[in-house]
C-alpha cells in the first residue's frame, strides 16, 4: 500500500532531515491528507533507509499512485514532490539555527551539512546533476571544463537586457529574491529551497545552493535588497567579507552589463563554490608589479584579458583592485576596438573572482566589454556567430574561469543524430532536419577530417574534440586585448598605468 512508502518518507526525514521522533505522526498525517488518505494502510514491513544519497526511490512509487487517483495531473509531479518534501524538511529558521551551531565548530562543517541537507531534501537536484555530460578539455596553455547541463534551457541574451529595463514588479519580485523562499507560484518550484544569513560589507545578504549545480558546491549568494547588480568597491568588499567568512570557497561577481553579465541582472548576486575553477590553474605571464609591492600584480597566461592580485593585505588589494576596475569602466582603445562608451551606453566592465589561499587574498579581474556591431550584433567580445551552434548564451562568469555549460539540445543534436552521418549515413545539407541545419558546417567539418567510416565511439570523440576547439575560440572572442604583439603591449600599458 502506498501508506507503506509514506511511512518511508518519515523515516528518511528522520534518518537525514533531522524530523524530530516528537512530530513524526503529525508530519505522516501532513503527508496523508496531501495524498488524499485518511488511514494509515496496513502493517507491511516498512523499507530501510539506510545508506539512500536521495529520496528519488521513495517519491517514485507516491507519485505514480497519485497520478494514478488522479490527486495530480500529468506535468504536475516536480511541483508536488516538492509539496512532499518540504512538508518533511526543517522549516527555515530551524535550519538556519543548526547551521549558525554548525558554523561555531568551523565554516566548513556548516556548508558540508548544509549543502548535504540541500542534496537530502531534494533541492540540489542531485540525480538530475548526474545526467549531465562533462569532460575535460586538454589545451597548450591551460584546460577547460565541459559540460552540457540538461536541467536547464538555454537563455536568450536579448530576454536578459530586457529583463534588466524592467521595473520590479509582482511577487516575488525576481526569481532569486527572498520571498522565493517556499513558494511554488507562476509554476515556480521552490518549497524546498532552504537559505542562510550572512552579511556583507554591512549589507544584509542570504544564500543558498544552486539546483542546478554547475559545479561542486554551486552557491548564489544574494543581496537581501532587490537592487540591479553593479560591480565596484561595495562589491568587490562583500566578496572579500565571504571569503574571509567561507575561506574554503571561491566567489565572484558576473560583469553586470546584457551579454557579458549572466541571465540575471535585475538583481545583485554573486556565484562562488569549493570547486577549483580551471582559471584558478593559470600561470603568471607577465608580472607588472615590483618585487617588493604590497600586492602582486600579473597578466595571466589565459584565453581571455585577466589580471590577477594577490596580498596578504585586504586594504591593499582592495585599493589595486578598486583603480583597475574604475580605469577599466572609462578605458577606449580605437585601435583595439575597444570602446568604454557609445550613445550614452557603457559597455566596459570586469568579473571579480575572490579566493584565500596559504599565502593570502588573491583577486582575479576578468575584463569584459559588451559593444556590439553589424558584423557582431550578438557582441564583439562575445562568441562570434559561427561558434553560435555551440554556445550563443552569454559568456558569463562560470565560462570565462573556463567551464563551460553547454546546451541540453547538444546532447541528442551532437551526440546523437550528428554521429550517424560520422557512422555511414547519407549527409546532404539541404535535408537535414530544420533544428539540425546549425549543425551543417561542423558536421561537414568532420567529415572531411574523419571520413564516414567511424564508429560510433570514435564519433562521439572527434566531436568532443571539435567542441573543445570551439570552447577554446570562444574564450578568445571574449578577449579584450588580443593575443597580438599590439595587444600585449596595450593591456601592459593599462595596467602598468593604473595600478
Amino acid at each position: 500500500m502506498i501508506q507503506t512508502y509514506l511511512k518511508q518518507l518519515v523515516n528518511y526525514a528522520k534518518a537525514y532531515l533531522m524530523l524530530a521522533p516528537r512530530d513524526e505522526y503529525y508530519i505522516f498525517n501532513r503527508l496523508l491528507f496531501l495524498m488524499g488518505l485518511d488511514d494509515c494502510g496496513s502493517d507491511e514491513t516498512v523499507p530501510s533507509v539506510e545508506g539512500m544519497t536521495g529520496p528519488d526511490a521513495i517519491l517514485e512509487p507516491i507519485l505514480a499512485d497519485a497520478l494514478q487517483r488522479g490527486i495530480i495531473d500529468e506535468g504536475q509531479t516536480e511541483a508536488f514532490a516538492a509539496q512532499l518534501m518540504d512538508t518533511v524538511s526543517l522549516r527555515p529558521s530551524e535550519l538556519q539555527k543548526i547551521f549558525e551551531g554548525k558554523y561555531a565548530i568551523s565554516p566548513k562543517t556548516a556548508t558540508d551539512w548544509f549543502h548535504d541537507y540541500c542534496e537530502k531534501n531534494d533541492y540540489v537536484k542531485r540525480s538530475a546533476i548526474a545526467r549531465n555530460l562533462r569532460w575535460e578539455a586538454v589545451g597548450e596553455k591551460a584546460n577547460l571544463i565541459i559540460t552540457v547541463n540538461l536541467s536547464k534551457p538555454e537563455v536568450d541574451n536579448k530576454k536578459s537586457a530586457a529583463a534588466l529595463k524592467q521595473k520590479p514588479g509582482g511577487y516575488p519580485s525576481c526569481v532569486i529574491c527572498r520571498q522565493n523562499e517556499g513558494f511554488s507560484g507562476h509554476g515556480t518550484v521552490r518549497d524546498t529551497l532552504r537559505t542562510v544569513d550572512v552579511t556583507l560589507d554591512g549589507q544584509p545578504c542570504f544564500w543558498q545552493y544552486s539546483p542546478y549545480a554547475y559545479f561542486n558546491e554551486h552557491s548564489i549568494i544574494i543581496n537581501t535588497e532587490h537592487t540591479p547588480m553593479i560591480v565596484n568597491a561595495a562589491a568587490l568588499r562583500r566578496l572579500m567579507d565571504f571569503v574571509d567568512q567561507y575561506p574554503h570557497y571561491f566567489i565572484g561577481s558576473n560583469a553586470a552589463l546584457p551579454r557579458i553579465g549572466g541571465s540575471l541582472l535585475v538583481h545583485d548576486h554573486y556565484q562562488g563554490g569549493l570547486e577549483k575553477m580551471p582559471m584558478h590553474a593559470a600561470v603568471e605571464r607577465t608580472v607588472i608589479s615590483k618585487p617588493d609591492a604590497a600586492v602582486k600584480v600579473s597578466i595571466l597566461e589565459w584565453f581571455n584579458s585577466a589580471v590577477r592580485l594577490e596580498s596578504r593585505d585586504r586594504d591593499a588589494i582592495v585599493s589595486s583592485a578598486c583603480r583597475l576596475i574604475e580605469a577599466w569602466r572609462n578605458y577606449t582603445n580605437t585601435v583595439l576596438g575597444i570602446h568604454a562608451e557609445t550613445n550614452g551606453e557603457g559597455h566596459n566592465s570586469c568579473s571579480p573572482v575572490v579566493r584565500k589561499t596559504d599565502t593570502g587574498y588573491v583577486v582575479d579581474l576578468i575584463l569584459r566589454n559588451n559593444r556590439v556591431s553589424e558584423e557582431y550584433p550578438d557582441g564583439i567580445f562575445h562568441a562570434h556567430p559561427q561558434y553560435h551552434n555551440i554556445k550563443k548564451e552569454s559568456i558569463g562568469l562560470i565560462e570565462a574561469m573556463g567551464l563551460f555549460i553547454l546546451p541540453a539540445r547538444l546532447n541528442r543534436q551532437l551526440f546523437t543524430e550528428a554521429v550517424e552521418y560520422l557512422c555511414g549515413k547519407e549527409f546532404v545539407p539541404d535535408l537535414l532536419p530544420e533544428d539540425m541545419k546549425v549543425h551543417a558546417d561542423l558536421i561537414g567539418l568532420l567529415l572531411f577530417r574523419h571520413g564516414n567510416g567511424l564508429s560510433q565511439d570514435e564519433a562521439k570523440e572527434v566531436i568532443r574534440q571539435r567542441v573543445n576547439e570551439v570552447c577554446f575560440e570562444i574564450l578568445r572572442n571574449t578577449a579584450v586585448f588580443p593575443e597580438t604583439a599590439e595587444g600585449s603591449g596595450a593591456f601592459e600599458s593599462f595596467v602598468k598605468e593604473n595600478l
